[in-house]
């Protein structure tokens, strides 16, 4: 039925912003017309729920996340025994994380277990016969920009989606068999996505492998593999060629040089770099963007030069490899963090 799907012969205005033009036999309902609605700050009404069995999942709106829900927690055993009026969700219903930072606000995902969840999600619960879930999330999905517009405009200064926002998000409601039919297509899709980014990624694993590995040997083994090699006497260097020898770094380089040399005072009306841990990445690149008056990091920050290399000394930016070589410093000298 998927592979059927054609274009409909003609369209009409929906009067919605963000759906555009619809075939005319849709219909525009608002979301509360058809599903119920809450939060989990929504109280049972009349009703006392014992999670004896701490079977069921607990969400917050960290656990919804581009149409997924991505992870979850149990309920202890001294909790589950407790008297709980949060609203046990059933499976089928949509969750729309109501607040969040970043891109998490807005979001919406599908439902297939019991749950109970934090104040941070609303569920909507829809009839069935009227709209299935799985098409409901695919339609909020789409209009993730629009109701992040909504709660951008509720005031405050993270803004906040409300379940009367949600009652009154007008959606699209097909018959029920182009209901599934667009649902088991867009899924299907969706499915051979998952798949090529997961294999991409795997493949980008494999090449920083291959690369790591190139690095490894080149660095220290030379890259005539024909020469003879002895013990470098170093447990992680292992053998190098014979005719390498060794040192320590202080008998090569000089550690954290002193800005005295460039000769100029801290009021110098200079503009330079400036690193911050997060420009300096973990694969020898640095980002150059921050331009500073040398006044205001003249104190307080390391000094550095153009070619030089940094290296961070904590955890865990320094196991993560973060360091560079700064011969594409933006100013022949600049200063960054501490760390």
């Amino acid at each position: 039925m998927a592979n059927d799907l054609r274009p409909y012969p003609e369209y009409k205005d929906s009067g919605v912003t963000w759906l555009g033009k619809v075939p005319p036999h849709w219909e525009l309902r608002r979301i509360g017309s058809f599903a119920k609605v809450g939060n989990g700050s929504t109280p049972l009404r009349g009703k006392t729920a014992y999670w004896a069995d701490s079977g069921h999942a607990w969400l917050n709106s960290a656990s919804v996340h581009q149409g997924r829900i991505t992870r979850g927690s149990r309920f202890v055993t001294d909790f589950a025994l407790q008297e709980c009026h949060l609203p046990r969700v059933e499976p089928g219903s949509v969750l729309v994380a109501i607040t969040g930072q970043g891109k998490t606000r807005g979001t919406a995902a599908l439902l297939a277990m019991d749950a109970t969840i934090n104040q941070h999600l609303a569920y909507i619960t829809p009839r069935p016969d009227i709209v299935s879930g799985d098409f409901l999330r695919l339609q909020l999905m789409a209009a993730y920009a629009q109701l992040r517009a909504i709660s951008d405009g509720s005031g405050g200064t993270k803004g906040a989606l409300t379940c009367a926002d949600i009652k009154t998000f007008k959606v699209a409601v097909p018959q029920p068999e182009e209901q599934t039919a667009i649902a088991t297509f867009l899924n299907a899709h969706g499915r051979q996505v998952d798949r090529f980014i997961r294999n991409r990624h795997r493949l980008i694993e494999l090449l920083n492998e291959q690369k790591d590995a190139l690095i490894n040997q080149a660095v220290t083994s030379g890259r005539d593999l024909s020469v003879r090699l002895k013990s470098s006497g170093i447990d992680w260097l292992d053998n190098l060629p014979e005719n390498w020898k060794v040192y320590t770094i202080k008998q090569i380089a000089r550690l954290n040089p002193s800005k005295s040399e460039i000769n100029l005072r801290s009021d110098c009306p200079d503009r330079v770099v400036f690193l911050p841990m997060e420009r300096v990445g973990t694969d020898g690149e640095i980002n150059c963007s921050e331009i500073r008056p040398l006044a205001e990091v003249w104190n307080g920050y390391t000094y550095f030069r153009r070619t030089d290399v940094v290296v961070a000394k904590i955890t865990p930016c320094f196991e993560n490899g973060k360091g560079a070589c700064l011969h594409n410093l933006a100013t022949p000298f600049g200063f960054g963090t501490t760390e």
